[in-house]
């Protein structure tokens, strides 16, 4: 009786590479499989692989600078998938299809390694089952990543020679444009509302004094939305203000984006980049113009009056992260502003914040009056703590699973350092295998991960060292006592120790969950 071995796969479509299509990465795994199955026919070995639908993962145009691998819809599909065992064997066209970064890459192989899934990339004839998988996949993976930044660069090179001859060059038009199949250049939009919505804007803005906020909110009310459906917010109104695109003009390379890997978590982000403006590409006249320069001059000229964008620096508001609206559920960030020389902070539910009234109608509250009623409550709370000590004594507080936390992070970093000195010994081994770049681009990568991993260990040493927690939750103790002698405290840093989240309903606390007393 033959036995079914169940295969996945998963195709990224790149915004970088067009040629290599979704559909081509998966026809070359279904070719993959069937000669697989030819060979096992062959030595009668009664094993068929089989590739379902429902095991097909693919993410269309997602930039790896943008968004993380294990961020990508799909992936966290596939790894779901993975964790329920759905399936016995996940092959890839090839590594660089699944990432450009050796971290991200390095990730999803253990992922899988520690769920017994067999890996295979076809075009680098990699098996996890057949050879030091993580030592390959971290040459294959490097090696994928250097080869990634060369194809940024090519791209780049690309889209400014597109930009100097007036093409548009991103993946999608602004809203009131097409781009002609032919000329590869804008074109009105024959969605004509589309073209109403901008001037309506500008109309908005120059001629009728509102802001963003303002026209954001007249927007959604008409139902009037972006190109993708999406509802309008006053930061998708100031960037149609701010766009040369509608006064006939392409402008390319103002900004780039650096991928950073976070410390925690699975994605990454990306750090933008500011060009001088004498680096940028503009093409005058490059297409039809919806806006008139005048009025496109005036709008820059009460944008740049209002200060849209301007962040007070050096705030701090203690409550955002913990404070919620329970209309919608959403967190409160804080506002700060100014009249007649005096400031005034307010917090304020993002839900309203970003699309107006109509989608919540949770009121403001004023931030100074909110910070002083959560002060005396939390510090009435703490005095009466000695009354609860056999409580605080048998719980098991936040603190401790901090430090749990931090312990095993300690174990599992000395466990990563021996693995790649591991590495980095059959690295010396296999030197005579692989060309000089190659050894030297794989040798500096082990030798700048044992630098992280060492300084993360030694990060994680100190924090242990300070860590003043007992088994009677010391550092609770510290903390509090610490709070109640201080006649100025740092109210951001005690909030965040004390409270897990207050919600707001209307003008009054509906709750506060503190992290002690459950």
């Amino acid at each position: 009786m033959s036995e079914n071995i169940i295969c996945s796969t998963y195709g990224r479509a790149s915004t970088n590479q067009q040629g290599d299509t979704i559909e081509h990465q998966i026809d070359i795994v279904q070719e993959y499989i069937k000669r697989e199955n030819q060979d096992n026919k062959d030595k009668n070995n009664n094993i068929t692989w089989i590739l379902p639908s429902d095991f097909i993962y693919t993410d269309e145009a997602f930039s790896g600078y943008k968004l993380g691998l294990l961020d990508r819809p799909s992936m966290k599909r596939l790894i779901s998938d993975a964790k329920n065992n759905k399936f016995q064997i996940a092959i890839f066209k090839s590594i660089s299809r699944i990432a450009r970064d050796t971290q991200e890459s390095l990730k999803l192989l253990s992922i899988f390694e520690t769920l017994n899934i067999k890996v295979i990339s076809i075009e680098e004839n990699f098996n996890s089952d057949k050879q030091s998988s993580e030592f390959f996949f971290t040459i294959y993976s490097a090696l994928a990543q250097e080869e990634s930044k060369k194809i940024g660069i090519r791209v780049s090179l690309g889209n400014k020679s597109k930009a100097r001859s007036g093409k548009w060059s991103n993946s999608r038009p602004p809203i009131g444009y097409k781009v002609d199949k032919e000329t590869k250049k804008l074109v009105y939009s024959d969605n004509t509302q589309h073209i109403e919505t901008i001037k309506k804007i500008f109309n908005l803005y120059v001629n009728e004094g509102l802001g963003t906020f303002k026209i954001a909110e007249i927007l959604n009310n008409q139902q009037w939305y972006t190109s993708n459906n999406r509802r309008w917010d006053r930061s998708s109104v100031a960037k149609v203000i701010k766009n040369r695109v509608y006064i006939g003009e392409i402008v390319y390379g103002k900004k780039r984006y650096k991928p950073i890997q976070k410390i925690e978590g699975e994605g990454k982000i990306s750090k933008t980049i500011k060009i001088n403006e004498d680096d940028w590409v503009v093409c005058k006249n490059a297409h039809p113009a919806i806006i008139d320069k005048e009025i496109f001059y005036k709008a820059q000229s009460i944008l740049n009056s209002r200060n849209i964008g301007q962040t007070f620096k050096h705030v701090i508001h203690p409550l955002t992260g913990i404070l919620f609206c329970s209309k919608c559920k959403n967190g409160f960030v804080c506002q700060k502003r100014s009249f007649n020389n005096k400031d005034y902070r307010y917090y304020i539910c993002k839900t309203y914040h970003k699309y107006g009234r109509n989608t919540c109608s949770q009121a403001n509250i004023n931030a100074d009056e909110l910070e002083k009623f959560i002060y005396d409550d939390l510090l009435s709370e703490i005095k009466n703590y000695k009354k609860h000590e056999n409580e605080i004594n048998q719980k098991t507080f936040f603190a401790e699973q901090s430090l749990n936390k931090l312990k095993k992070e300690l174990q599992e970093c000395e466990k990563n350092i021996e693995k790649v000195k591991k590495e980095s010994l059959n690295l010396i081994k296999l030197s005579d295998k692989l060309t000089e770049e190659q050894f030297q681009y794989s040798n500096d990568e082990l030798k700048n991960e044992l630098k992280n991993l060492n300084d993360r260990k030694q990060s994680i040493q100190e924090e242990l060292v300070n860590f003043n927690l007992v088994n009677n939750n010391e550092y609770f103790k510290k903390e509090m006592e610490d709070f109640i002698k201080n006649p100025n405290p740092d109210l951001r840093k005690y909030f965040h120790i004390f409270i897990k989240e207050i919600f707001i309903l209307d003008n009054e606390i509906e709750s506060i969950e503190y992290n002690f007393f459950s």
